[in-house]
């Protein structure tokens, strides 16, 4: 229940609303609530212009107010990036949901979030300079209450992702990302768990590409069972490994 509505005009304003209310909820121009039997208080955020996209040198700067289909839209020519997000929700979902709010919420079966571990992003806070790495924030985003202001994501040279669902456009029950910076690989597991999991660069090497279940937690869950799940993660890395190397050479 929304025991009450704040729309600030500054940023100053909305951190002091944010942390002077434990129940404060913070929300964007196109983010909807879902029911909570517990009394929110709601900081709107939409009116404080974190709504854009804008490119930088070697990255690309997401205001945390921007909607994952305006995300979308930017990445229109990126059919990996398209497919990622396609999965993620609907267009109705999409268009409902802020950068800043999904990083707050997404779980480990988000392919979005499997693919932002891969490319070294950081997460910027209101009334700080230096920013957090996506994968510090979420150790630490559930007991924290600053106000996300943009992110920022490094270009790759080369994306590749794949997921195994029950259907198309389902949350995955396994996904691999695989990101090459100039010679360097990056790679990241989801489908299950709180979030998804870093693949250590030295599993990388195809001799060691088998020992990857034995550093993976995986989980059985009523969608998959661990030994499923560690099965296709070989395969997957594998083949977007050797899908990436082909592409660089």
């Amino acid at each position: 229940m929304i025991k009450e509505y704040f729309r600030p005009k500054t940023i100053p304003e909305a951190v002091e609303l944010l942390q002077k209310n434990k129940m404060a909820t913070a929300i964007g121009g196109g983010t909807s609530l879902n029911k909570n039997e517990e009394d929110i208080v709601v900081v709107d955020l939409q009116d404080l212009n974190l709504s854009y996209i804008e490119k930088a040198e070697k990255s690309i700067i997401i205001g945390s107010v921007t909607t994952l289909e305006q995300i979308k839209g930017y990445f229109h020519a990126n059919e990996n990036i398209k497919r990622i997000l396609n999965i993620e929700g609907s267009k109705n979902q999409r268009t409902q949901s802020s950068f800043g709010g999904f990083l707050n919420l997404a779980r480990g079966r988000s392919s979005l979030l499997t693919c932002l571990l891969t490319l070294n992003c950081s997460i910027f806070f209101a009334e700080e300079e230096k920013g957090m790495s996506l994968s510090e924030f979420l150790d630490k985003r559930k007991s924290s209450t600053k106000l996300i202001t943009h992110i920022a994501i490094n270009e790759p040279d080369d994306l590749v992702f794949e997921s195994v669902s029950r259907s198309p456009f389902d949350l995955p029950i396994v996904c691999c990302a695989v990101t090459r910076f100039n010679n360097e690989l990056r790679a990241a597991i989801g489908g299950f768990g709180e979030t998804p999991q870093i693949v250590p660069d030295k599993y990388f090497n195809e001799e060691k590409q088998s020992d990857i279940t034995a550093y993976l937690q995986f989980i059985t869950d009523e969608w998959a069972s661990a030994n499923y799940r560690a099965n296709i993660t070989q395969i997957l890395l594998k083949r977007l490994i050797d899908l990436s190397n082909k592409g660089n050479q």
